[in-house]
């Protein structure tokens, strides 16, 4: 028969390291913090655990063994069960602190408001010349211009990029690092919900594709070491989130411990455990950008994988590759064939214009 040690390490081993860190570890934190400061142990308990009088408590050896079983069972079972519980609850825990809510929305409406007037001055110049600028090339890819048009067509050729380069100058210099998305559509009322808009905007800014269609289509492309990084960071980010959820659980049970017993002690451990979470939270941040960088990368080096998956040309310019992942990202969310890109793209390395 096997030791419980080698049970132990079978079921680890079936439900996975991500499991392990991400579900089980804040779990036991939580039931454990539970268990010490808040069931019996504590000062100003929230359950008080009735103790058998002096004549009972001598039951045998026993039911002594029985009591410590089923207690060394409980400890094993409940966090396995409540780190399931947060496994499948990880979208809405990741949704909640990004703030996608149309309650959290409301309550945080003063920072939503905040950062959409960060956005307008930081982005709205250049958000606002890059829409002129597609203009200008959807109207010359379409040769709607006529000839009486090429000096404003060479003036505008010349004058936008310029123009942008400047803006893209400014920013960098007043905000090296991107934490807020460019359009204010995509504004969220958390740092979270930011990185994740930052993330989602890079692939559509530099190629116009839209990366909650391509991304699913492309990650099985990717090399695998991609891969293996990007789960890493997964697993980091369900566990920093899952510790900051618990902790402000366990705050608030923290604080009604203080409110109801009008004591000091439970609302310096309330404030402990908010700490926690905000620390846990603000690593969660941090570990998305650290998701951006490899998924950027991903649809830089490998984009080119999933048009041969579409059986699609590679076009000549970026113009074109802009233009062909709009049909085909239109054709992927609504189903309609006349949206799938009919033109032929001219191949890479080849002459010729689009049809």
């Amino acid at each position: 028969m096997a030791s419980l040690t080698d049970q132990i390490d079978t079921i680890l081993e079936r439900l996975g390291t991500s499991f392990l860190l991400s579900g089980y570890l804040p779990s036991a934190l939580f039931l454990g913090a539970l268990a010490l400061f808040v069931l019996a142990g504590a000062p100003y308990p929230l359950v008080v655990l009735p103790v058998a009088p002096a004549d009972q408590q001598a039951t045998g050896t026993i039911s002594s063994l029985l009591n410590i079983l089923a207690d060394a069972v409980s400890a094993l079972l409940l966090p396995i069960l409540l780190g399931v519980l947060l496994m499948a609850l990880n979208t809405l825990i990741i949704r909640l602190f990004e703030g996608a809510y149309a309650w959290e929305q409301l309550l945080l409406w003063f920072s939503i408001r905040r950062n959409r007037r960060r956005v307008r001055r930081l982005y709205g110049e250049l958000v606002e010349l890059k829409v002129k600028y597609t203009g200008y090339l959807a109207d010359t890819m379409d040769q709607r211009l006529s000839a009486g048009d090429n000096t404003q067509s060479a003036i505008a050729a010349a004058t936008f990029p310029h123009l942008i380069q400047k803006a893209h100058d400014r920013l960098e210099q007043e905000s090296p690092r991107q934490t807020l998305p460019r359009r204010e559509a995509s504004v969220k009322p958390t740092a979270l919900g930011n990185a994740f808009a930052v993330l989602e905007e890079y692939p559509y800014e530099r190629y116009g594709m839209d990366a909650m269609i391509y991304w699913p289509r492309l990650r099985p492309l990717v090399e695998a070491e991609y891969g293996a990084q990007l789960a890493n960071y997964k697993m980091l980010l369900d566990m920093l989130l899952n510790v900051a959820f618990l902790a402000v659980l366990f705050g608030v049970i923290c604080l009604v411990l203080a409110i109801s017993y009008w004591a000091w002690l439970p609302g310096l451990v309330a404030f402990v455990a908010w700490s926690i979470a905000y620390a846990s939270y603000q690593g969660g941040v941090q570990i998305v950008y650290g998701i951006k960088e490899t998924i950027s990368l991903s649809f830089d080096f490998y984009r080119h994988r999933l048009l041969k998956e579409f059986d699609l040309p590679v076009p000549a310019d970026l113009q074109h590759e802009q233009a062909l992942w709009l049909q085909l990202g239109q054709f992927l969310r609504r189903g309609e064939g006349f949206y799938h890109p009919k033109w032929e793209a001219p191949a890479m390395g080849e002459k010729g214009s689009v049809e």
